[in-house]
C-alpha cells in the first residue's frame, strides 16, 4: 500500500479502510465529543499547501458532496448511517450508541473481539472464576517445593495489585524514508534467529512494526515524515512471569530483566538485515503505565500516565 498512485486499486486497501472506518465508529460512540483537532498540513497536495491550516471544515477533495461542485468535509462525514450503513458493533447507528446502554454494548464488543488475549483480561476471567468455584480457580499448575500449584494464583499476586497492573510497551518513532525499501522493526526476548523467515514465528518473537518506505511521489515528498508506533511487551512478560523466569511485572523487575534479554533486529522486504543503529531516526523507548483492570465485559481498562524507563540501543 506504499505506492500511493496504485494502491486504491488493490481490494485490500478497502478492506484495510473500511475497518479503520470501522474501528474509527466505535472511538466516536465511547466519545461522541472527540473530534478533529486543527493542525498543520505535513505534505502538499493538488489543492492544499504544506503547513496549511486543516480542520472539520477543510474540503475533503476531490470527493464532491453535491452536483454544484461543493465538497465532503470531516463535519459532514461525522455520522456515517447518512451513507446508508452501520456495522454490527453500533446497531443502529451513533444516535443510539450515545446512550449509555448501547456504549456499554460496544466496550462488550471491544472486550470480545480484542480484549480475550489481554493481561486486563486475566484479573476478570479470575475474578468470574472465583465467582464461579465458590472463592477456588481451577488447579493448572504442577506442584513444586515451597511454590504455590496455582498458576492463576501465581500470576494474579505476581501481576495484579488489586485490580490493577502494569502494561509494559516500545514506543518506536523512525524516518519514514530511512530505508530504500520497505522494512520492519522486530523485538525478541533473547537469542534472535538466523533464519529471518523464522522470526515471526519464534516462540521469543515479541512483535513487530511494520514501515511502509517507497519512492517519493510526485508532489507528495515523504522524506522528511517520521512514522511511529508500538509493541506491546506485557503479554510475553506475563508468560515470562507464568514460567517463572521474572518475579513480576513492577520496574524493579522487568527493567533489569529486559536490558539483558530484549533485542531489537531491523528487516528489508528484501531480506537484508540492516544493523539498527544505522538506521535513520529510530528510536525506541520502553515505557509502562499502571492500568485498571476491568471487572466486567462492558468496562475497558484505564490507563494511567506514561512513564519512560529507558531507551533500547
Amino acid at each position: 500500500m506504499s505506492y500511493i498512485p496504485y494502491s486504491a486499486f488493490d481490494p485490500i486497501f478497502f478492506l484495510h479502510h473500511t475497518n479503520v472506518d470501522r474501528i474509527f465508529a466505535m472511538w466516536q460512540a465511547l466519545y461522541p465529543q472527540s473530534w478533529v483537532q486543527p493542525q498543520t498540513a505535513a505534505l502538499s497536495s493538488y489543492t492544499t499547501s504544506s503547513g496549511e491550516i486543516q480542520d472539520s471544515v477543510t474540503a475533503l477533495t476531490p470527493f464532491f458532496a453535491s452536483g454544484d461542485g461543493a465538497f465532503w468535509t470531516s463535519d459532514t462525514v461525522r455520522d456515517h448511517t447518512r451513507f446508508g450503513y452501520t456495522y454490527a458493533e453500533l446497531g443502529s447507528g451513533p444516535n443510539v450508541s450515545r446512550r449509555a446502554r448501547a456504549r456499554a454494548n460496544v466496550r462488550k464488543a471491544i472486550n470480545r473481539l480484542y480484549g480475550s488475549s489481554s493481561t486486563a483480561s486475566l484479573f476478570m476471567k479470575e475474578k468470574n472464576a472465583r465467582g464461579l468455584n465458590g472463592g477456588r480457580s481451577k488447579n493448572t499448575g504442577k506442584q513444586r517445593a515451597g511454590q504455590p500449584t496455582d498458576i492463576a494464583t501465581l500470576t494474579r499476586s505476581a501481576v495484579f495489585a488489586g485490580d490493577r497492573y502494569r502494561e509494559w510497551i516500545v514506543n518506536i518513532r523512525v524516518r519514514k524514508q530511512a530505508l530504500t525499501e520497505p522494512f520492519s522493526v522486530h523485538l525478541f526476548l533473547g537469542d534472535v534467529p538466523k533464519d529471518t523467515q523464522k522470526w515471526a514465528f519464534a516462540k521469543n518473537h515479541v512483535g513487530m512494526m511494520g514501515v511502509f518506505a517507497s519512492d517519493d511521489v510526485s508532489g507528495m515528498s515523504m522524506g522528511r515524515l517520521d512514522v511511529s508506533g508500538t509493541i506491546p511487551l506485557t503479554t510475553a512478560l506475563v508468560n515470562k512471569v507464568q514460567a517463572r523466569d521474572l518475579a513480576s511485572l513492577e520496574p524493579q523487575d522487568v527493567e533489569k530483566y529486559l536490558n539483558g534479554k530484549l533485542c531489537r533486529r531491523v528487516l528489508g522486504v528484501s531480506g537484508k538485515v540492516y544493523d539498527a543503529a544505522t538506521v535513520r531516526g529510530l528510536e525506541m523507548n520502553v515505557v509502562s503505565s499502571v492500568v485498571k483492570a476491568p471487572s466486567t465485559e462492558e468496562e475497558l481498562p484505564e490507563w494511567g500516565r506514561m512513564v519512560r524507563h529507558f531507551r533500547l540501543w
